[in-house]
């Protein structure tokens, strides 16, 4: 996919497809062929019934992510190396929640770790045991899985927690990570705010693939702290894909933490720990632990 230049063109650096570039690649795939809904799980795999639009979305954009979604976890490792690895012993047993198409857990277990990814999309999944095969991957919802607690840590990076769109969508997936760690163990994630969704988010730009012009805005409506990207045929016609993410204030963030059993350590900006550019803007980069060690 190429970017066409112009007035309002996004000029962030191609270290892989961020939100907006791989809801193009998904809405390509709406026109060549018509939606049937979200993908279905087997029998063996328990999504709950809540899981949101997203899950159709990533599903749909799977082996794009999957493709040229490997820049940004690499950097995220810098911000891992900050403020989680001086925490693990050799051989930790770490949770990659929201996991994507396994590029994290791949690192991670290059490092020694005993990793398992989760994530709600089956076709995520699929690309992310292709991705690494010795690490297990599960299809479940952030919101709602249940895992014995027997991991040193839980990861979820990149906005993943921004996707928890619904009331009481944090503190439904903090307290299943909650459940998930043993006593002392670290909780890091991070969340976009304002400033993200203000700056880079509101982005308009124009891009070319495979000869069809889409056009893609993005905006922020602060009074509802929510945020969308929507994608559409440049000219006209044909399916509008938008994808939706919450600007969790921090309180709010920190409450449900909170009220999940989980103690707050550091909040950092992104920047401060390893990240830079637009992927830093807006970021805040989260440490929490549970209790009890």
């Amino acid at each position: 996919m190429e970017r066409r230049d112009g007035e309002g063109k996004d000029d962030r650096p191609a270290t892989g497809l961020g939100p907006v570039q791989l809801a193009v690649a998904w809405l390509e795939t709406r026109i060549r062929r018509p939606a049937s809904g979200s993908p279905a799980a087997p029998a063996d795999k328990k999504v709950p019934r809540s899981t949101s639009s997203a899950l159709a979305t990533y599903g749909g954009i799977a082996t794009l992510h999957s493709r040229h979604w490997d820049g940004p976890p690499r950097e995220f490792f810098r911000v891992l190396d900050h403020l989680l690895f001086e925490r693990l012993r050799p051989g930790a047993r770490v949770l990659d929640l929201c996991c994507g198409a396994g590029h994290l857990a791949a690192a991670l277990a290059e490092c020694g770790y005993a990793v398992t990814g989760l994530d709600a999309s089956l076709e995520m999944v699929r690309h992310a045991r292709a991705r690494v095969p010795r690490v297990p991957f599960a299809v479940a919802d952030a919101r709602a899985f249940s895992l014995r607690a027997v991991f040193d840590a839980v990861v979820c990076t990149f906005d993943g927690v921004n996707h928890l769109t619904g009331r009481g969508d944090l503190r439904s997936a903090f307290a299943s990570v909650a459940r998930a760690l043993v006593p002392g163990g670290t909780f890091v994630f991070d969340a976009l705010g304002e400033a993200a969704y203000e700056g880079p988010w509101r982005r308009s730009a124009t891009v070319a693939s495979e000869g069809t012009l889409y056009a893609v805005r993005g905006g922020y409506a602060p009074a509802r702290r929510l945020a969308w990207t929507e994608i559409s045929p440049a000219r006209g016609g044909g399916n509008v894909v938008r994808i939706e993410q919450r600007c969790h204030e921090p309180r709010a963030v920190e409450d449900a933490l909170t009220r999940a059993g989980l103690a707050l350590a550091t909040a950092s900006p992104a920047s401060a720990v390893g990240l830079t550019g637009d992927l830093a803007v807006g970021r805040t980069v989260y440490v929490a632990t549970r209790p009890g060690a």
